[in-house]
């Protein structure tokens, strides 16, 4: 979110196809674009590399300045790369909190299989009644 500190009243303000870009109220919380008017200026939100046309009813002077947390709320908290297993038990303490979380669900990644797997696994078939063998065979020598 940017701040636009200007005396100066906004006629329109549209997206990059000329549509009036949607207004956003004082209490929104959840992150979406959008603009909204203040007592000095505006509030926009912006996507990265998108454009907006903001019209004026007259020339003044601007005074742009990049804001904290979005739509200029009091507190904003991100938490990046939590995995959890189980969503709903992870998230059960948070049902009637003002907190608002948003998921990104990835499907566990397949597990690759090689040559080197079943190679170790038949090691270990061989090597384990070997060793076990060879074990018994020593005691038995020890106790002669």
């Amino acid at each position: 979110s940017i701040f636009i500190e200007t005396s100066s009243s906004v006629l329109s303000v549209n997206d990059e196809s000329g549509s009036s870009y949607p207004l956003l109220q004082e209490n929104t919380k959840i992150l979406q674009n959008g603009w909204r008017k203040i007592e000095s200026g505006l509030i926009i939100t912006i996507s990265p590399g998108d454009d907006i046309q903001i019209e004026f009813d007259n020339n003044s002077s601007l005074l742009i300045s990049p804001l904290q947390t979005f739509n200029d709320l009091h507190h904003g908290v991100t938490i990046v790369g939590h995995h959890v297993t189980n969503l709903h038990e992870w998230a059960s303490d948070f049902y009637d909190s003002p907190l608002l979380f948003t998921w990104l669900i990835e499907r566990p990644s397949a597990l690759e299989m090689d040559w080197r797997l079943p190679i170790i696994a038949l090691g270990v078939l061989i090597a384990t009644p070997l060793t076990i063998k060879w074990l018994v065979k020593r005691d038995q020598n020890l106790r002669i």
